[in-house]
């Protein structure tokens, strides 16, 4: 994926060589060079965002045609979402990805839903977009800046159906590419991917993980954990535990998936780790809290939490429990309101608010 982008920003330098028509503007001295060679930057940015919303707009548009309804609708972290019938703005952030639209899907008969065109939606709408921009490309050429721009909309519509479109899989997530292809596969992968936007359906409404309808949670067998679809039909139902107060399961779930060798996305992965120190402090299990700290994964995470509400209720508990500094948890839980107050999920923010009073009692009881 690293390769792909390089050659975008190579083809996007290019494109501004060959069709901004810099011989000559240098010609007129270097600040109008720098100011015009800034003005092709920034439409260059506008150009990958526009690709972006075009992207996150097929999945919604083939969506719909496949009978999904809309759940979601997420552009960096800005987010329309569905709520109590109602269309309402919030904030967040996944790793790994510039947006994303999340739908509800018809019913599931017996690993039987339509999912073709569902993901396959952004990767079709950006080439769809290609030729569109060509054609503006060719038909402004007599124009200042927009053949520009036109030429850096297809080279950006282009780059995103590859990215999104070639099968491969980054340290965070799994991209749609991927997906479709463990979704033709495995049943266990459909099956997890029904499962998983109409649970997101229910807590986009304000419910809490432990009140998420049984049907709607699915734990895959180990032998059925090699794509990323799986595993987090399996991280799912580890939430679900802790939000049960089920701790030892929950951490024996943990300790599983991170030590079996499972094909974990990195967003789950990094889940998991959070969760399991949690549950190694609520649980008091010293030795393991300690080996838990030690993970690499840890370390970028948990030094900028406010990517994640889970990392920061993991942060909240280290410096209350581990640390022993109730001033430095108190400033975490600050920015975590700050955050749920614009968070999507209600419930889910109940569900850790209830971990850090758990916290806070336990640190109580041993002063």
């Amino acid at each position: 994926m690293a390769l792909l982008w390089l050659l975008t920003g190579i083809s996007l330098g290019l494109v501004i060589m060959f069709t901004g028509d810099m011989d000559r503007l240098f010609d007129n001295g270097i600040g109008s060079f720098l100011i015009t060679y800034g003005l092709y930057i920034l439409l260059a940015v506008v150009a990958g965002g526009l690709q972006m919303v075009i992207h996150e707009s097929g999945h919604l548009v083939f969506g719909r045609l496949s009978g999904y309804q809309m759940v979601s609708f997420r552009v960096g972290r800005w987010m329309i979402a569905r709520t109590e019938g109602k269309n309402v703005f919030r904030k967040q952030s996944v790793a790994g990805t510039g947006g994303q639209c999340v739908m509800t899907p018809p019913p599931y008969d017996d690993g039987n839903f339509p999912y073709k065109l569902y993901n396959a939606g952004g990767v079709l709408m950006n080439l769809i977009t290609v030729p569109v921009f060509v054609l503006l490309f060719i038909g402004t050429r007599r124009f200042p800046v927009l053949p520009t721009f036109f030429a850096e909309c297809a080279v950006f519509g282009l780059s995103f159906a590859l990215v999104n479109g070639i099968p491969m899989q980054t340290k965070d997530i799994a991209n749609d590419g991927y997906n479709m292809l463990h979704l033709g596969d495995s049943l266990s992968a459909r099956r997890s991917f029904w499962t998983s936007l109409k649970a997101t359906e229910v807590l986009l409404d304000g419910a809490r993980v432990r009140d998420v309808p049984e049907e709607y949670f699915f734990m895959p067998s180990d032998e059925e954990l090699n794509d990323p679809l799986s595993c987090s039909a399996a991280a799912v139902m580890e939430v679900k535990l802790l939000d049960e107060h089920r701790f030892k399961e929950a951490n024996e779930l943990c300790v599983h998936l991170l030590e079996g060798g499972f094909n974990l996305a990195g967003i789950h992965r990094n889940q998991l780790l959070c969760d399991r120190i949690t549950t190694d402090l609520l649980l008091k299990n010293g030795r393991t809290t300690q080996e838990s700290l030690s993970a690499e994964e840890l370390v970028p995470l948990l030094k900028k939490p406010t990517q994640s509400p889970t990392a920061m209720r993991t942060r909240y508990l280290i410096s209350l429990l581990v640390e022993r500094d109730p001033a430095a948890a108190e400033k975490v839980r600050e920015e975590f309101e700050k955050i749920a107050a614009v968070y999507p999920s209600k419930g889910e923010m109940e569900g850790e608010r209830e971990l850090m009073r758990l916290a806070d009692e336990a640190f109580a009881s041993s002063v």
